[in-house]
């Protein structure tokens, strides 16, 4: 399990714009859709540093998945080769990634590099 602010961190995405994502899932009007949301997101909240509760979801490692094939960059493309590989996730981190639970590879990979 993870949850969507530790997906946004390792995929370089803002919090809201995850959040977006899965909450259309959970809304969409094709059952297959919103079933399977339904069993790999959950919502929850958190507290900011102002103690403020937001909301976040924690997820599965398919909800991970599904997430990922709707982001962009090389990040998430990671995860669409190791799902047509057929290969697991990579495994996920707790206090080596100072409390979050993000993939490890994906938080190895290196940012891009400009064209010189």
């Amino acid at each position: 399990m993870t949850d969507s602010r530790a997906v946004a961190l390792a995929f370089g995405k803002r919090h809201d714009n995850v959040l977006r994502g899965i909450e259309r899932m959970r809304a969409s009007r094709l059952q297959e859709i919103a079933h399977h949301a339904r069993l790999n997101f959950e919502a929850s909240d958190y507290q900011d540093s102002t103690g403020r509760r937001l909301p976040m979801y924690r997820m599965t490692a398919k909800g991970v998945s599904e997430l990922a094939m709707s982001l962009t960059g090389d990040k998430s493309r990671v995860i669409r080769i190791s799902f047509i590989r057929g290969t697991s996730l990579p495994p996920l981190c707790g206090r080596a990634c100072g409390g979050l639970r993000l993939p490890v590879k994906i938080a190895q990979i290196p940012r891009r590099r400009s064209a010189r």
